[in-house]
């Protein structure tokens, strides 16, 4: 794969590649992330208010049968199907593994991902003609389908009605219901 540096000058090694998407990637997301101030300060839900502060076990079950089948694993190299196969045990240690994470807001090293450059049309010699995936690992994916699930009703408990079209289908069709 041969890609240029900033200045246009074409990298040989695959050292100097790896370096440069790194650095690619690390300008790419590197945004600082600001306060909205348009959200009225009431409305932002706080970890207390979340419905059972504590990671239930039931939320890791519902979070492990989502888990997509088939998909690559990251640099873990633990595929879904392992993780979904080891029934109650690994359940039991994810439950665990996410309640730490819940208390203490301190993820584990699970939190790194593998990103992958993707070619697409373009001059295949720049980083920015190479959109990038994050293959995050299969545990990690069971911590953010908790959070998830519990943001979106956070969300859904404060959106008005006239918002619904916003909302997941299953969301709307309880409105129309009521």
């Amino acid at each position: 794969m041969k890609i240029e540096d900033k200045q246009g000058r074409l990298l040989k090694s695959q050292t100097e590649v790896l370096n440069r998407f790194t650095e690619y990637c690390s300008e790419l997301y590197k945004a600082p992330i600001e306060k909205d101030s348009t959200v009225p300060e009431g409305a932002r839900p706080s970890a207390e208010g979340t419905p059972g502060s504590e990671v239930l076990r039931a939320e890791v079950e519902a979070a492990i049968r989502d888990i997509l089948s088939g998909k690559a694993a990251d640099i873990d190299s633990v595929p879904a199907e392992l993780i979904k196969g080891m029934g109650e045990e690994v359940t039991d240690v994810l439950t665990k593994i996410c309640r730490k994470i819940w208390r203490t807001k301190q993820w584990p090293e699970w939190l790194r991902s593998l990103v992958v450059p993707l070619p697409k049309s373009g001059n295949s010699s720049k980083c920015e003609n190479y959109p990038t995936i994050s293959l995050i690992c299969h545990a990690s994916k069971v911590m953010l389908r908790v959070l998830h699930r519990r943001l979106t009703a956070s969300a859904e408990s404060i959106l008005a009605e006239e918002q619904a079209g916003l909302w997941p289908a299953e969301a709307r069709s309880n409105i129309s219901s009521a």
